[in-house]
């Protein structure tokens, strides 16, 4: 029977590292390759599950891909690969954001009905505004029992407006659709103070796929923030495949809050370069700017010398699972002070102290957070950093770091 927990302690990492490819990008040039009506080469695609669920549904709608070494040929268009069928099609789902709210806009653009399952914690994240937007475009739509059943076609022509204050992949969703030669529109992305810079991915993608047929996944920044955490505070690391910055990519972010800190490192011709540090300063950011490095900051914030702000997390509250409970748990649990205010939406964490953290050098820590793959890797953080312990759920690392205890997990 194979164990629901890994065992882990501060055993250092290897050296010399690698990232994961953006799971973010790769779903973008999938959508768009499989709207541009030629074949498109996409190499390095990651095997994150929201990618791999991604292919899976493509290929129940009648994609066709050819599949060579690093490189998957993305063949057929949608929808003209549609079969005309009477009855609805009932396709595997999936439980991630971007693989779900791209394939909503996507099965609106064809004529059959399809069923879209909502798995894990999806069907309780928002959708509303984009159900609302594919009706209002001539589709139909409805939730039921964790299931999308969804019927189109919609009509993409003159001002589209979509509302982004919950997140940006509904105005992602139909920015793709720019790829295809049939639609031609104007959409206006409105409240985009959350992850802006991830619509910025997706109208860049667009651009790239009308200029060429050929396209590398680019390093994930997202998976990159880990190995920065950890490098500064435990060891120097070097990052392999990063080879210079990509400010496209929310957690860039990173990088800036590293330099504030008073953490170096550098870019080279052998990869990126993390150095650890002493005495590292506190930092404030904001946390919409990007949403899904926040965990890490609160495992940096921990260990920096003076306290640390973050604001703007209600948006935490709407990922896979309540990351705002789940972080808070990780406080109480380690003993970290820290001051939450709601009506603010910020938090303020003071450094662990000098105490806490030879106490937990000697004792071992369990921690068991919701099945989150970014919960489950910023726990790793705080349990390798500050000693050694059991983590519960570890396998929804799959779902963008799949290699992830190959580096970890020692």
């Amino acid at each position: 029977m194979t164990p629901n927990f890994i065992q882990l302690t501060s055993t250092n990492l290897p050296e010399i590292v690698s990232c994961p490819t953006s799971k973010s990008y790769a779903n973008r040039y999938l959508i768009a390759a499989v709207l541009s009506k030629q074949e498109i080469e996409l190499a390095k695609l990651p095997s994150s599950t929201d990618v791999t669920d991604l292919l899976k549904n493509l290929t129940e709608v009648g994609v066709h891909f050819r599949h060579k070494k690093e490189t998957l040929t993305v063949v057929s268009s949608f929808p003209q690969c549609e079969k005309k069928q009477k009855e609805p099609i009932l396709l595997s789902g999936s439980e991630g954001g971007t693989t779900i709210r791209f394939l909503c806009v996507l099965l609106a653009l064809g004529q059959n009905k399809y069923v879209l399952p909502l798995k894990q914690r999806m069907a309780k994240r928002p959708m509303e505004s984009l159900m609302e937007k594919i009706k209002e475009l001539g589709g139909t739509v409805e939730l039921k029992d964790s299931k999308l059943f969804i019927q189109g076609p919609i009509s993409l022509e003159g001002r589209i407006v979509m509302d982004c204050s919950e997140t940006t992949q509904f105005a992602s969703a139909l920015e793709l659709c720019q790829a295809s030669e049939d639609f031609s529109f104007e959409l206006i992305a409105q409240n985009l103070s959350a992850s802006k810079k991830y619509y910025l991915m997706t109208k860049h993608v667009v651009h790239q796929i009308k200029k060429s047929k050929f396209h590398v996944i680019p390093p994930d920044f997202s998976s990159l923030g880990y190995f920065v955490a950890y490098a500064l505070f435990r060891q120097n690391i070097l990052i392999q495949n990063v080879l210079e910055m990509d400010a496209l990519q929310a957690d860039s972010k990173i990088f800036e809050i590293v330099k504030a800190m008073g953490g170096k490192f550098s870019f080279t011709e052998k990869g990126l370069w993390i150095y650890r540090a002493e005495n590292l300063s506190g930092f404030e950011v904001n946390g919409e700017e990007c949403i899904d490095l926040v965990p890490t900051l609160f495992f940096m914030a921990c260990l920096a010398k003076t306290p640390s702000t973050i604001f703007n997390i209600h948006l935490l509250r709407l990922k896979e699972s309540d990351r705002l409970a789940g972080l808070l748990d990780i406080l109480n649990y380690y003993g970290v002070e820290y001051c939450l205010e709601n009506v603010k939406d910020q938090i303020k964490i003071f450094p662990l102290s000098e105490e806490k953290q030879s106490f937990w050098q000697k004792k071992q820590a369990i921690l068991s957070p919701e099945f989150d793959h970014r919960m489950a890797m910023v726990s790793t953080l705080f349990l390798k950093a500050l000693g050694y312990g059991k983590l519960m759920n570890f396998s929804s690392v799959n779902k963008s770091f799949p290699l992830f205890f190959d580096y970890f997990g020692k």
